[in-house]
């Protein structure tokens, strides 16, 4: 391939990737990645939030193997080649202007249990600021075999309940994922609410 073909597709894919960013296009390009995003239900049969199409419930035995404590997520969604991670923690009762405080405790027991964490950055937005729904979230690097991990933990409050997203993937993928994260965090609907 010639100098001047390479560079033309690599336009060419660097114009996808600012075209297509948004979960709610046709499609989104995740580094180099092309997702379908589409509303999966999770948890519980009212609570919404949207997910590439791609993914697919985490088999329970490698999902041990990747959760390894006995209270590991029940659901779990995950890419076909298991690395790149969604899954779901929901029940405690909890009310809206506890969520910052509580994100803020997960993340500090986080770094009690594994100092070896590397702890970046952490955020506050709102799904839907008029009535308050506040997401809070915080990202850390944690250490794995082959690499590091990207982790990020999202808390909202859907039903007077903590719904905790817990996303992870290579830490290669990561700014790939930092963006769309974001709009899947704000997804995240019951139907008991209105959408978001």
């Amino acid at each position: 391939m010639q100098e001047n073909e390479r560079a033309i597709l690599e336009m060419r894919a660097e114009g996808r990737k600012r075209t297509h960013r948004s979960i709610y296009d046709e499609y989104t390009v995740v580094g180099s990645v092309r997702y379908t995003f589409d509303w999966h239900t999770v948890v519980h049969r009212r609570i919404h939030i949207m997910l590439p199409e791609e993914f697919v419930d985490l088999p329970s035995e490698i999902a041990k193997l990747r959760y390894p404590s006995e209270s590991r997520p029940g659901e779990i969604k995950s890419s076909i080649d298991s690395l790149t991670n969604f899954a779901f923690l929901y029940g405690q009762k909890i009310q809206k202007e506890e969520i910052v405080q509580a994100s803020r405790i997960y993340a500090a027991a986080i770094n009690q249990l594994n100092p070896s964490n590397e702890f970046l950055e952490s955020g506050t937005f709102y799904r839907d600021k008029k009535a308050g729904q506040v997401v809070s979230w915080y990202e850390y690097l944690s250490p794995a075999f082959g690499g590091r991990v990207y982790n990020r933990h999202a808390f909202l409050c859907v039903e007077q309940k903590l719904l905790q997203v817990v996303f992870n993937c290579p830490e290669e993928q990561a700014e790939g994922w930092k963006e769309p994260l974001i709009e899947i965090f704000a997804s995240v609907y019951s139907d008991l609410e209105k959408q978001y």
